[in-house]
């Protein structure tokens, strides 16, 4: 239900079927055309892109990090020492 609220509000634009198993607090949403998936920026006034050649990498990204180690993704650690400070 917040979810649907937040998309109707522009806040989290609906991306690839993958997205509903994201659990990284940093993941903003993704997209196929072109392969991308973007992040939480390094200050409130940017955004962090991932740009993929195949959307097959984009897939892999996602399932390996945003929806599993995330802790493990070098986007995340970089976004994180923001909060550490």
């Amino acid at each position: 239900m917040m979810k649907n609220y937040l998309q109707r509000r522009g806040l989290m634009p609906s991306g690839s079927f993958l997205q509903a198993d994201v659990i990284c607090p940093f993941y903003i949403n993704d997209s196929n055309k072109p392969p991308k998936i973007k992040c939480e920026g390094l200050s409130d006034k940017n955004r962090l892109a991932l740009n993929f050649v195949k959307s097959d990498a984009k897939n892999s990204h996602i399932k390996l990090f945003c929806a599993g180690e995330y802790q493990l993704c070098p986007l995340f650690r970089v976004i994180y020492e923001k909060y550490e400070e």
